[in-house]
């Protein structure tokens, strides 16, 4: 896969599913389960992978919101959801703040705060699933530019919320994501004329039983907050849950929205230290450390003539072109320089990488001699 030229040997690095499966195996064998549940994990995820993939890229997004109702993760119920959404609103801290009830049997909001209007200067009716996620012909809450990149961490929120062997509390672990929305159209005179906002979105989980008699998600509750569109940075969600659990569902996020968007393994690494390193020397000896040190691996070495030419001829253009796509602007958009590229994959989400994440491709790094 990955040549330092046509006739020597090749430099391969791991695939996003091959670390998928080695972050499912780690947390299986974490948690104690047998080799039966590990390849019961990694079954479902490319069985839910596939319909989020189709799902997202549909005309009706919205439907991924479903793949929640036919959940295969550890879920305990909890406290009634009503009920819960009054100690919510009680004990709220801000102004800023509004709450709303999804149902996720209806795809829609069976519930939104009136506060709604002081918050954000709209009427609850306008307040819909379609608008938050910017599929409406027009009238839409979210940014354009945001959501695709919405829509995609979406459905990958579901997916991981169904994903067996991972434990869900009723209202008790969160998805957290924040995205512009457009503020023209509000009653407020501030928000009018501020033309947009961040709209950050809590989402707690409520857990009920099923018409199978098995415990099921059925709503989650969202807190919403607007904040001033400077505190803005890109579209990513965050997991919160035990200290354990949430460390491997962000990381099993990032991998997820990486294997989806298909920028290999070596341009991300490639992209990361070019977010901290500007000189293509210090990329390259950042990775060949990371390769002697982690992968073991010392009679290969990038250089940064290599680097230069990876960036200019390949880099740039893949990054461009996965972002053209997800996003359908006007005109394209063109990655003119290296930190063009650097800025398109963090809209993408692909950069910074985690920390295990970035360790796991090193690990995975072989060189294969072998004659092709």
């Amino acid at each position: 896969m990955e040549n330092k030229s046509s006739r020597g040997p090749r430099l391969v690095f791991p695939t996003w599913k091959s670390l998928i499966v080695d972050l499912i195996s780690d947390y299986a064998e974490l948690k104690g389960l047998p080799k039966s549940d590990i390849q019961s994990m990694i079954v479902a995820y490319n069985r839910k992978i596939e319909v989020v993939k189709r799902l997202i890229k549909s005309e009706s997004p919205i439907i991924s919101m479903g793949s929640a109702l036919t959940s295969d993760a550890n879920y305990f119920s909890g406290p009634d959801t009503m009920a819960h959404l009054e100690k919510l609103r009680s004990a709220r801290l801000g102004t800023n703040e509004f709450y709303a009830i999804y149902d996720l049997a209806e795809r829609r909001y069976s519930y939104v705060d009136p506060d709604v209007r002081s918050c954000l200067g709209i009427v609850p009716e306008k307040f819909t699933v379609e608008s938050i996620l910017g599929i409406l012909p027009d009238s839409n809450l979210c940014h354009p530019d945001d959501s695709p990149h919405n829509i995609r961490w979406a459905g990958i929120a579901y997916l991981i919320l169904s994903m067996p062997a991972f434990t869900f509390r009723s209202l008790n672990e969160y998805f957290k994501i924040s995205f512009r929305i457009n503020t023209e159209a509000s009653l407020r005179e501030d928000l009018r004329s501020a033309r947009s906002a961040v709209f950050e979105k809590c989402c707690y989980l409520t857990i009920c039983e099923s018409l199978q008699s098995s415990l099921q998600p059925r709503f989650h509750i969202d807190r919403c907050a607007i904040y001033d569109k400077s505190s803005f940075t890109y579209v990513r969600p965050t997991f919160v849950s035990d200290f354990v659990q949430s460390e491997f569902l962000n990381i099993l996020a990032f991998l997820i929205n990486a294997e989806i968007l298909g920028i290999s393994p070596k341009h991300v690494l490639i992209l990361e230290e070019k977010s901290r390193n500007d000189r293509n020397k210090a990329v390259a000896n950042e990775i060949n450390e990371g390769l002697s040190t982690i992968a073991g691996i010392n009679d290969f070495e990038f250089t940064e003539y290599q680097i230069a030419d990876m960036m200019s001829k390949t880099v740039r253009n893949r990054v461009a072109e996965v972002l053209n796509t997800w996003r359908k602007p006007k005109s394209p958009i063109l990655a003119n320089s290296d930190s063009d590229a650097v800025e398109l994959s963090k809209i993408l989400g692909i950069v910074s990488i985690p920390t295990k994440v970035k360790r796991m491709i090193y690990e995975g790094a072989s060189v294969d001699s072998s004659k092709s």
